[in-house]
């Protein structure tokens, strides 16, 4: 597991799958979540995955496909915890 000092990184993940921690944004409610940022990517779909890796730089908000649920979930850079590449 990452420092929980270390800012949440997309591009040190890349197309790996991760689980992370985080608070709610309406709560303190803390969740953890097993993710990805696509759904099994193809070879022509990962170099979109990496531009929307990239694409992360400045914003908060990030969507990530859940893999427990099997849908589109998102949660705040901010209001993470910790996170780690599995």
């Amino acid at each position: 597991m990452t420092d929980v000092i270390e800012k949440f990184n997309p591009i040190q993940i890349g197309l790996n799958n991760f689980k992370v921690t985080f608070r709610k944004a309406n709560s303190d409610e803390v969740r953890t979540m097993t993710c990805n940022f696509f759904d099994n990517p193809t070879e022509e779909e990962q170099e979109e995955v990496l531009y929307y890796m990239m694409s992360f730089e400045g914003k908060d908000l990030v969507k990530v496909f859940d893999l427990d649920a099997k849908r589109w979930k998102s949660f705040y850079q901010s209001r993470v915890i910790s996170w780690e590449v599995l």
